[in-house]
């Protein structure tokens, strides 16, 4: 008796190329969940996560596991290499020097969410970034990270 061969196709290929990367998503987001957490515990394991270049952390205090996509993943990535060659101190045509340490600054309120700035101090100067975070149903996550001219008010 002869065996038959599946050739699935270039279709099915494709779609067991996407389960297999939601898979993934899924897994890196389960072992980076996190329970509920205050607005002052998303900021500071945040910004922990970030020093760390723990990606899935990051990835977790990003998103609720219902929005997860490929361009959010991206993106976090992007937003991670950035930092690590901020950490490094190469920035650019003005560098730094490698970090010296954090300063993490009290919430301040902004409309029904939160703004979390940190100070980043490195030896040639300091950077400011701001976190974003708003209440979801999982708890507080960071909805944008951003470079800031000011460390809050």
């Amino acid at each position: 008796m002869k065996g038959t061969r599946w050739n699935m196709g270039s279709l099915g290929t494709a779609l067991v190329g996407h389960i297999c990367f939601g898979m993934v998503l899924l897994l890196l987001v389960a072992c980076g969940a996190t329970e509920a957490l205050t607005p002052e515990q998303a900021h500071e394991q945040y910004v922990a996560a970030v020093r760390a270049n723990d990606r899935q952390k990051v990835l977790a205090l990003t998103i609720d596991r219902g929005e997860l996509n490929a361009l959010h993943v991206a993106s976090v990535y992007q937003q991670m290499e950035r930092m690590q060659i901020e950490i490094a101190g190469a920035t650019g045509d003005f560098p730094t020097g490698p970090l010296s340490h954090v300063e993490i600054l009290p919430l301040e309120s902004e409309g029904e969410g939160q703004v979390g700035y940190s100070r980043w101090i490195y030896p040639q100067r300091t950077i400011c970034h701001q976190a974003v975070l708003q209440q979801t149903p999982q708890g507080w996550r960071v909805v944008a990270w951003y470079d800031s001219i000011t460390c809050g008010s």
